[in-house]
């Protein structure tokens, strides 16, 4: 089979153009080029290439087309550095368009997902019609079990910052596909639709959606800033919820909100096999300390991630009381349990305790690297970059009380 490159070889010998006469707009290549650099674009990519190397119905196809992708992505790089040469040569930014519209009607819903996440992050707002189209394809009788072309194609309308097409987005809100609602949620997050909030935290009390996984409904009451009106569908989903990612999402959007008066709805799950970590420390950001003694049993758990949880939990909650028996935890085998007791017995200012404590967190401090920072949800993150703050402060104050070796 002749290559992309080859391709164009014979394109411009049929149309009689020289390569070197193909231009492209340099503004815009640079900003497709800015646009998939950016961290939140690359977690979408990385994404899209998985699923469609994973549910393709043609392998050599997808080869190709995974390969056509990165040929103009890396020539797109290569253009963003001052060298415009490779770009031109496989067509310009119209070439990389013309494949992904082509990609967006293939018989391949796999190929179709990937194009429309590529469409999204472009940020080409005239390639809207392809993505409508997309959506309001009938659904083939061979994608009928999983379709999820569409929901790609939801979320790409989202990165367009599509507004206009609110409507057609909020349509799938309450679409029997995972697929379509999660598409249609994350896009109206992204335009900040909050006038959906309703609608989107009404799934949330949905009993015939006890075993989804999606999450992007309590993401949504966080983005646009409307959790606060909804306490109660965070709690149905907390409790409601058979997977634990919906549950735990929902018990640090409670915390989030700082909806104390549901904190004994949280604690019920420091019984809870798989939620009892991120239950304490759900309770812990709340600053629940009522619930201190029930978070200190934990420190007898089994589970050394259980056990990490309460001892950062305690020192968060800045209960000092019970300091001996987190010292206690720097004596066994588990690294990562030996740094959380650490961490909570700087956290707490245990004077006693922080020349045993230091020798846990030297490295990570000298490099700024805390487990404070990896601990929880993303739901809370404003919380525990102040608790990242309190830890160096003091660490800082250790450190220069030592003297020099």
């Amino acid at each position: 089979m002749k290559s992309f490159v080859g391709l164009i070889f014979v394109i411009f010998a049929l149309t009689g153009v020289a390569l070197g006469q193909v231009r492209t707009d340099a503004a815009e290549a640079n900003k497709i080029a800015e646009r998939f650099q950016k961290p939140e674009h690359l977690n979408l990519l990385q994404g899209a290439v998985w699923t469609v190397t994973h549910d393709y119905s043609d392998i050599k196809k997808m080869s190709t087309a995974v390969e056509s992708v990165f040929k103009f992505l890396d020539a797109f790089q290569k253009h963003q550095s001052g060298d415009p040469a490779p770009l031109e040569q496989i067509g310009g930014v119209s070439a990389f368009k013309a494949e992904l519209s082509k990609f967006m009607v293939d018989e391949d819903q796999a190929l179709r997902a990937f194009a429309a996440v590529l469409v999204g992050i472009t940020g080409d707002k005239g390639m809207y019609p392809q993505l409508v189209k997309l959506i309001e394809t009938p659904t083939d009788a061979k994608d009928q079990m999983m379709r999820y072309d569409r929901g790609r194609a939801l979320q790409a309308l989202g990165l367009l910052g599509a507004i206009d097409q609110k409507l057609l987005i909020a349509r799938f809100i309450r679409s029997e596909s995972q697929y379509d609602r999660s598409g249609a949620i994350w896009a109206l997050t992204t335009i900040d639709a909050k006038e959906f909030a309703k609608d989107i935290a009404g799934l949330l009390d949905r009993a015939d959606l006890e075993y989804d996984d999606d999450t992007s409904p309590i993401y949504f009451l966080i983005e646009t800033g409307t959790a606060v009106n909804f306490k109660s569908s965070l709690v149905k989903a907390m409790r409601n919820r058979f997977n634990s990612e919906p549950s735990i999402a929902a018990m640090y959007a409670l915390a989030h909100i700082d909806a104390k008066e549901h904190a004994k709805d949280i604690a019920f799950f420091l019984d809870h096999e798989f939620r009892k970590a991120d239950a304490a420390k759900a309770l812990a950001i709340l600053g629940a300390s009522q619930y201190g003694p029930r978070i200190a049993a934990l420190l007898d758990d089994e589970s050394g991630l259980v056990r990490s949880a309460a001892a950062l939990s305690l020192g968060i909650l800045n209960e000092k009381q019970h300091s001996n028996r987190i010292s206690r935890q720097l004596n066994g085998p588990e690294s990562s349990v030996q740094a959380f007791a650490a961490t909570a017995l700087f956290l707490l200012g245990a004077e006693d305790h922080l020349p045993r404590a230091w020798p846990f967190l030297k490295i990570g401090y000298a490099n700024k690297s805390f487990v404070t920072e990896s601990s929880f949800s993303p739901i809370v993150a404003t919380r525990f970059d102040i608790l990242t703050k309190r830890l160096v402060a003091a660490l800082d104050s250790f450190n220069q009380q030592q003297e020099p070796e």
